[in-house]
């Protein structure tokens, strides 16, 4: 039973009883991270069936290897779009939480635009998928040390990148501010699934981008950046995305004018620090009045 309280909270009672359960994926497959984690407390077997394909690698796996440390097995059945899910119930253990790739990206990039940039807690054995940042910033030419525990990465050469973004949707923002920074034509292809997101991120990150004086636009699923060394700045919304908030502060402490970006504290859905650590790295934050941030 689900009840709706007020404007925000959902009050949810019960017991899970189906021995199967059919998950939607096609608008978000991040419903079905939260029927993996609820469903082992059934005590028995579950089939989660998928409307749709989605990554293994970004969905599925790091969620069952968080679950395997606690006792609870999961497989994937790729041809019948299914997850078994044990109902072994979860068993008290320790757990490391290693750094989110993701999350750090906006830094790393930074570090490849600017003076240079360490991030600790990002481990090189990480089966993060995001973690293929490295892999690009060095196409990119950035200057890149990978030790066990931590990344840092400082100024090189600057060459356009040419990406394959269907494992990687979170990353579209950043790289695409990246490629702004090349001189040269990059391409992020397959970054259809970003319609999806907490905006239209396919086609917002370039109309942001495109205020600050970008040379970027998406075709089909693809996004071409046209990239002349630098941005002049100027005044964007990031539409209420904190991919796109993060992403356009790092655009913006590097452009050449000063840019105004119309948000709403976005970022506090998924990194409320974000813009503490920002000005730790040398970014310069003034909030002159609500919900305008001027860098």
């Amino acid at each position: 039973e689900i009840y709706k309280k007020d404007n925000e909270i959902i009050s949810i009672r019960g017991k899970l009883l189906a021995d199967g359960i059919f998950v939607p994926t096609d608008s978000s497959p991040q419903f079905l991270s939260g029927m993996m984690i609820a469903l082992p407390y059934r005590e028995k077997e579950s089939v989660i069936s998928l409307s749709d394909e989605v990554s293994y690698r970004e969905y599925i796996s790091p969620v069952s290897f968080v679950q395997k440390a606690f006792g609870v097995e999961t497989s994937y059945v790729s041809d019948k779009k299914q997850i078994l899910v044990s109902g072994s119930g979860y068993s008290a253990g320790n757990f490391s939480v290693e750094g989110d790739y993701s999350l750090s990206a906006s830094y790393l990039v930074a570090g490849a635009l600017g003076d240079g940039v360490t991030v600790d807690n990002l481990y090189s054995a990480s089966n993060q998928t995001d973690r293929r940042i490295i892999n690009i910033l060095s196409d990119f030419g950035a200057n890149i040390i990978q030790a066990e525990n931590f990344v840092s990465v400082s100024r090189g050469r600057t060459s356009p990148i040419d990406v394959d973004c269907a494992d990687i949707p979170h990353l579209v923002p950043i790289l695409a501010v990246l490629a702004c920074f090349a001189n040269g034509k990059s391409r992020l292809e397959n970054c259809g699934e970003t319609y999806y997101r907490e905006s239209d991120r396919l086609h917002q990150v370039c109309d942001s981008l495109t205020a600050l004086g970008a040379d970027i636009e998406a075709v089909g699923d693809d996004i071409y950046i046209v990239g002349h060394g630098g941005l002049d700045g100027g005044d964007a919304m990031d539409f209420g995305d904190h991919r796109i908030a993060m992403a356009l502060s790092i655009a913006a402490a590097f452009s050449k004018g000063d840019s105004s970006i119309d948000s709403n504290d976005s970022v506090k859905k998924s990194y409320p620090a974000f813009f503490s650590d920002f000005t730790k790295v040398g970014g310069k934050r003034k909030v002159p009045k609500k919900d305008t941030i001027i860098y």
